[in-house]
This record gives structure tokens, C-alpha cells and sequence, in this order.
């Protein structure tokens, strides 16, 4: 013992106390060390190292237990040859902010990988429950595919699916791709088409169309829209199972049918109707007048004007009234009365033939 200070040398060699070597400023051969205050290395790379390759070595604190690079610009590194794990027994451990619970992730901001995400739970999701946009982009190809169910894409209010640049392709080697939604969808592309099993659709034009079945109207607002049939060679149809009608609603409206060929309104098996005329074949009838400024021709043998309802029927003219046969003869006959009269002028019955009777 010593009021001072107490040195132990042994010139060149070293100093045993209690089975622990002193060699220089070197401590070895101990099998514990308890200590009171802090453990300080000023070497400039300094190694905690334990030896016994088949053990292994813990540290451990009765309090929290904090494993720090302090100073500006400083690097914590923990490797090892084998995987490196950091466990806690009742709790969680806290990477920089992110927290590990078990094998769960959060509080997480952003995921910057370079090889592929792979998820091996059944029924696992991608879940974004801030507000805002949820947004995935590739400067790839961005393929959404199950090997062995189907691809769901839903929205509780409305699923967008946006092309910026280039070609959008959703497809299904199945028999069978569904895509719905309990509100609106909308498929757009920039300033480019959207083409869905041929048909072409650009804004709000369709095209390419081979076929439309609908179940309610057609509706077009243009000012003068227009329904074409560009095949000169065939023929456009409009049918009904039931009534065919083709109308201009509205007060003074007009329905106009014209063609650089004929226009012909026919029926298989009934008649048409126009306005109130009942056209049957080539014949008119429930004709109220006719106002003409051409001639009145019949061709069909033994034809005549009838006039079979009450009062008088009457021929007049502005001009000369001339009743004439190119080659038979002028019958007047009257089952009562027959009165031939002129109220101005000359009345003359001619016959240039040798008699007339």
C-alpha cells in the first residue's frame, strides 16, 4: 500500500496480478472486468473483439441500451459474415424513425428499392389511407398480373388509369377481364386514342365500330347531325321489329327524304301512309284535292274519273275545255239530267267526222 502513488514494472517483461497480465500499457489474459465508469478508446480505429468462433457475444444493459457514432457526418455500421439481427424480446426496434414490430414496418415515409417488392401472405394489399393522390409509375412497363387469381382494381370513388406517353394495354390471357366500378370510370390517354377490342375512342368520338346494340335512344344535340352511310355500293337499312317511325318534332319542323337516285317509301305487306294519303301499291285513296300543273295521264285500259259522292260534279277551265278521243269516240251519258252549258261565250259540239250523232 501507498499514500501515493503505486507502479508495478518489471523492466521488460510483464506483471501478473491475480492471473491478469500487464504487458506495457496492455491488459490480457482476464476473465472479467467490472466497471463503475465508462469504457474510453482514443484509438483511431479501435475493435471490441470476441474470439471464440463458435460462442457469441452480447451486449447488454439493466437500463436502455444506446449504440452510437456521435459527431457530424458519422457512420454506424454493423456487419457480420453471417445475417445481422436486431431483436427485441417484449417491444419494438426503431431504425432511424421507422419501427420494427415483429416482422411489420411502420411509420415509414418513403421505400427507395432496386430489386422487386414480393409479398407471400394470403390476402396482402397495398393500402393508402392518406389523403391525396396514390400514384405507381415506371419508366418501364408497369404490368399489374396474378399467376393464379384475378386483378382487382377498385375505388371508393373514382379509378383513374392514365397513360402520359405512349401505349396503354390492359389485357387478360383469361376468357374473361372485368372492370367495374360503384362510381365513375374513366379510361383516358393525353392527347392520344383509347382503343378498346377495335373500337377506337378519341375525345368523345367513337370509331371503328363494326357493330352497336343498345337498349335505349340514340341522342344527337349537333345543330344539323347527320347519320351517313359512306359504302356506295350497298345500301343502308333502318328496321323495326315493332313501328318504324321517323319524325320532326316541334312547331313548324320539316322532314325532308331526298337522294341523288329515286326515293322510293314502300311496304311488303300493307300500305304507307303520307300525311293522310293511303298509297297501296300504285293506287291513292282518302285524297282530299290534288292541285297540279302539269297533266292528268291514265294509261290503264277502261279507266275513267268517278265521282260518286252527292251534289254536282264540275270540270272548269280559265281556258278552252276540250273533251277528245284519239281513238275512239266521246260517251256523255246521264242516268237523269245531262246539262251542257256555257254562262259567256260560245257553246260548240264539233265532230270531225263525216256524222256526229
Amino acid at each position: 500500500s501507498s499514500d501515493g502513488a503505486m507502479t508495478l514494472t518489471s523492466g521488460s517483461d510483464t506483471v501478473t496480478v491475480e492471473g491478469v497480465v500487464f504487458d506495457a500499457n496492455g491488459i490480457s489474459a482476464a476473465s472479467s472486468i467490472a466497471m463503475t465508469d465508462d469504457l474510453t478508446m482514443s484509438k483511431t480505429a479501435a475493435i471490441i473483439e470476441h474470439t471464440d468462433a463458435t460462442g457469441s457475444l452480447t451486449v447488454q444493459s439493466s437500463g436502455n441500451l444506446a449504440i452510437s457514432a456521435s459527431g457530424t457526418s458519422k457512420t454506424l455500421t454493423m456487419s457480420a459474415d453471417g445475417a445481422v439481427s436486431l431483436t427485441s424480446t417484449s417491444s419494438t426496434v426503431t431504425v432511424g424513425s421507422v419501427v420494427v414490430t415483429g416482422g411489420a414496418l411502420s411509420a415509414v415515409s418513403t421505400i427507395s428499392m432496386s430489386g422487386a417488392l414480393t409479398m407471400t401472405g394470403a390476402g396482402g394489399g397495398i393500402t393508402h389511407s392518406g389523403g391525396g393522390t396514390y400514384t405507381i409509375t415506371t419508366n418501364g412497363n408497369l404490368a399489374l398480373a396474378s399467376s393464379a387469381g384475378t386483378v382487382d382494381l377498385t375505388s371508393a370513388t373514382t379509378l383513374d388509369i392514365t397513360s402520359t406517353a405512349g401505349a396503354l394495354t390492359i389485357d387478360s390471357s383469361a376468357s374473361t377481364m372485368t372492370l367495374s366500378s360503384d362510381g365513375a370510370m374513366t379510361l383516358t390517354s393525353g392527347s392520344d386514342t383509347v382503343t378498346v377490342e377495335g373500337v377506337v375512342f378519341d375525345a368523345n368520338g367513337i370509331s371503328a365500330a363494326s357493330s352497336i346494340a343498345m337498349t335505349d335512344d340514340l341522342t344527337m344535340s349537333k345543330t344539323a347531325a347527320i347519320i351517313e352511310h359512306t359504302d356506295a355500293t350497298g345500301s343502308l337499312t333502318v328496321q323495326s321489329s315493332g313501328n318504324l317511325a321517323i319524325s320532326a318534332s316541334g312547331t313548324s319542323k320539316t322532314l325532308t327524304m331526298s337522294a341523288d337516285g329515286a326515293v322510293s317509301l314502300t311496304s311488303t305487306s300493307s300500305t304507307v301512309t303520307v300525311g293522310s294519303v293511303v298509297v297501296t301499291g300504285g293506287a291513292l285513296s282518302a285524297v282530299s284535292t290534288i292541285s297540279m300543273s302539269g297533266a292528268l295521264t291514265m294509261t290503264g285500259a277502261g279507266g275513267g274519273i268517278t265521282h260518286s259522292g252527292g251534289g254536282t260534279y264540275t270540270i272548269t277551265t280559265n281556258g278552252n275545255l276540250a273533251l277528245a278521243s284519239s281513238a275512239g269516240t266521246v260517251d256523255l251519258t246521264s242516268a237523269t239530267t245531262l246539262d251542257i252549258t256555257s254562262t259567256a261565250g260560245a257553246l260548240t259540239i264539233d265532230s270531225s267526222a263525216s256524222t256526229m250523232t
